[in-house]
């Protein structure tokens, strides 16, 4: 059963009692039950709707979660490249620095 058709059905259940309620022969007692479960009633038809909606999200969330983590294991790749590119920079100019101060490659 889908949240919509719970709900609906919810309603449906909820007009039946306030209509038992209504009725002349009800009791006190019986007014009181039907006023209790009218009570839950309103109190569960949100909850589930909010149950419905946080469950999109955090599937929603998941999602995203693991396309950042792809993204962030292809930018760690790249980072190992630009640390040696890196690397091998600083050792081209320290070569440089050495050849110009007059010093011998190693």
């Amino acid at each position: 059963m889908s949240t919509s058709e719970l709900i609906d059905h919810i309603d449906l259940m909820r007009d039946d009692l306030l209509r038992i309620r209504s009725c002349p022969g009800a009791t006190e007692e019986i007014r009181q039950l039907c006023d209790r479960a009218i009570t839950g009633t309103k109190q569960r038809v949100p909850v589930i709707a909010q149950r419905d909606r946080a469950e999109g999200r955090v599937a929603e969330l998941t999602i995203e979660r693991d396309k950042l983590l792809a993204e962030l294991e292809a930018l760690k790749g790249d980072s190992e490249l630009l640390k040696h590119v890196g690397h091998t920079a600083l050792m081209d100019a320290s070569v440089r620095r050495r050849i110009a101060n007059g010093g011998t490659l190693p």
